[in-house]
């Protein structure tokens, strides 16, 4: 049986949260956690880790890569779905109320074709986001594509190679944080050059951390989350960004897999991993439609903020349980006469961007990730 690393679940489900607040700046109108698209960074170094546990060997014996990429893009595409749905119907609801803010249906319709099948289509009216229905999206876009890198080249991904692509891929991404000031990149075609260094940096250095078998120490759980969300808290410099990209990072994924929780916490450390996805997924947009009825309603910001973190935290389980499961259970059944049947898998691995991302950006002042525009007329 299979390691279950629910610390890493735990971490991830608060870096989503994380995510959530960062994205929130400009429904608070200052910047909680001004930090926050460090998470991203976590998700994809994540993502490397947990994919290699659960998918190394397998692609060894008896897991082909066509089947692995099509078991990802299961696991990734209903609540990527539901996000794009969310935030389609947000932008409609601009055009309803002949808000100055829509966009022309032609371009919502020309973008949502290309979203249904998960395929970036920036546009100048929302600042050249690649997917401007639900921004985040990006990441998971990212992460999709270098998992299935992963498992076109496997065969040839060993120690020496792996530190050639970080060597390389880390190089470029460091060169940008230093140029830029900052390593939030991603969101923008204009991004797509550091993006995908970014992407392939973390998710090569999580895959050969776990091959590695370095057992870090195990240190106070409190110590590990600090490592997390502490250096989010902050204004970062470029100095800042390479060293939690580059080592921060790393350690806490090593301190975290040799730690694991108490029986009297585990419940809640489960529930952060379960909730992390749904929650990434799909934020943005009922951050968009928050503002907007809080706009109406006069409700202070952090009142409107709050409403916004518990109605995620609380149908993140129904979100998983009566929608996502049963939507991958029908896309999996309806293409087992396409694909080999392969033996199940010891278990699913959520995208690290959760998600992952991450983390997967919303205020005026981020460079990347142009603000989604909230108008009152909604």
């Amino acid at each position: 049986m299979k390691h279950a690393y629910k610390t890493l679940d735990a971490l991830r489900g608060v870096a989503a949260l994380a995510v959530v607040v960062f994205h929130a700046k400009r429904l608070l109108g200052w910047s909680a956690i001004p930090s926050g698209y460090l998470a991203v960074d976590f998700f994809f170094l994540l993502s490397g880790f947990v994919i290699a546990h659960a998918y190394d060997t397998r692609l060894t014996t008896q897991l082909s890569a066509t089947h692995f990429i099509w078991q990802r893009f299961i696991r990734f595409y209903p609540l990527y779905f539901a996000g794009f749905v969310a935030g389609l119907l947000y932008e409609l609801g601009l055009v309803a109320t002949h808000n100055p803010g829509a966009i022309s249906l032609p371009t919502i319709l020309a973008a949502a074709c290309a979203a249904f099948v998960f395929m970036p289509f920036p546009f100048a009216q929302r600042d050249g986001n690649i997917f401007a229905f639900n921004i985040p999206s990006w990441s998971l876009f990212y992460e999709l594509a270098v998992n299935a890198l992963y498992a076109i080249f496997f065969r040839h991904l060993k120690a020496p190679v792996l530190a050639t692509i970080m060597v390389a891929s880390g190089s470029v991404f460091a060169f940008a944080i230093i140029l830029e000031g900052t390593g939030d990149f991603g969101a923008l075609a204009a991004d797509s050059l550091v993006a995908i260094p970014r992407t392939m940096f973390s998710f090569s250095a999580g895959l050969l951390l776990y091959r590695s078998k370095v057992t870090g120490p195990k240190v106070p759980k409190i110590l590990i989350f600090g490592m997390l969300v502490i250096p989010m808290l902050i204004p970062i410099n470029a100095a800042g960004n390479i060293v939690f990209v580059f080592a921060i990072s790393p350690l806490i994924v090593m301190f975290a897999s040799a730690t694991e929780p108490g029986p009297k916490s585990v419940k809640t450390f489960e529930y952060l991993g379960l909730i992390s996805f749904p929650i990434y997924a799909i934020h943005r947009p009922v951050l968009a439609f928050v503002q907007t009825f809080a706009d109406r309603l006069s409700l202070p910001p952090l009142v409107a903020l709050c409403v916004a973190v518990i109605f995620l935290v609380l149908l993140g389980p129904a979100v998983e349980r009566y929608y996502d499961r049963p939507v991958r259970k029908l896309l999996s059944g309806r293409t087992r006469g396409a694909i080999k049947k392969q033996t199940p898998s010891a278990g699913e691995v959520t995208p690290a961007h959760l998600d992952s991302n991450t983390l997967p950006r919303s205020s005026p002042e981020l460079r990347t990730e142009a603000p989604l525009r909230i108008p009152k007329g909604l």
